[in-house]
């Protein structure tokens, strides 16, 4: 058994991916993660003053992420790589309705991995914008 968090401005009595959001990280879809501490900041960011930050448990079996148990397709990006850069760049750039590359992007059903947070937000977004390629980076 694996304990998952999802930080929020409402309970969530049953997850409904049609109210999920688009162009996220990886895609429209419902995020958890297994750092408490992160869903705590991402309900307080979620709330507005007059709301309660709430965060919200999810305890998922372990066959879920083992590769032989399951039938789900998965993608797991165990770092930002860039081949995490590219999908999270594919995920979040604006289309037209009804193209093919509207929601959703990819068919995984689950993808793990590291969440663009406003450490990285800006690269991510210079990178949609095609002012940032990867040989700009200085690793020092």
């Amino acid at each position: 058994m694996r304990r998952f968090h999802h930080g929020t401005n409402t309970i969530i009595d049953a997850i409904d991916l049609a109210l999920c959001r688009s162009r996220t990280d990886f895609g429209k879809g419902f995020y958890m993660g297994n750092n408490l501490g992160e869903a705590r900041k991402w309900a307080i960011s979620q709330s507005m003053a007059t709301e309660t930050p709430i965060v919200m448990r999810y305890v998922l079996s372990s066959g879920v992420f083992n590769i032989d148990d399951s039938n789900l397709n998965r993608l797991w990006f165990s770092s930002p790589t860039v081949q995490w850069l590219d999908f999270v760049r594919d995920n979040r750039r604006l289309v037209a309705p009804n193209t093919p590359n509207s929601e959703p992007r990819h068919n995984y059903d689950i993808v793990y991995g590291p969440i663009a947070d406003d450490k990285v937000v800006d690269v991510v977004d210079e990178y949609i914008g095609e002012t940032l390629v990867m040989g700009d980076f200085d690793y020092d």
